[in-house]
């Protein structure tokens, strides 16, 4: 839906803002929400694993910020670099 929704968006000469309430935006906006939903979900329940599965989502979770403050990505940061990794 959201990969239809952004060719849509490519390809038409006009683009409404997301808080017009067209039929083509509160579509957008649910697909959003459904992603969003199902990326926060399998987040928290990888943090509550803790176990490594050795794939890009493991390593987010475990990243340290070596020249800052040594600290890990926050649950907010990991959704946020998986969501876009999955709209690139």
């Amino acid at each position: 839906t959201l990969s239809r929704i952004a060719y849509r968006e490519l390809t038409s000469p006009i683009v409404w803002p997301n808080w017009v309430p067209t039929r083509h935006n509160r579509e957008k906006l649910a697909a959003m929400r459904v992603l969003d939903d199902v990326v926060w979900r399998i987040v928290k329940a990888r943090r509550a694993d803790g176990t490594d599965h050795g794939d890009l989502l493991s390593r987010l979770m475990a990243a340290v910020d070596e020249d800052g403050d040594g600290g890990r990505l926050t649950d907010e940061q990991v959704r946020n670099e998986t969501m876009t990794l999955l709209l690139a």
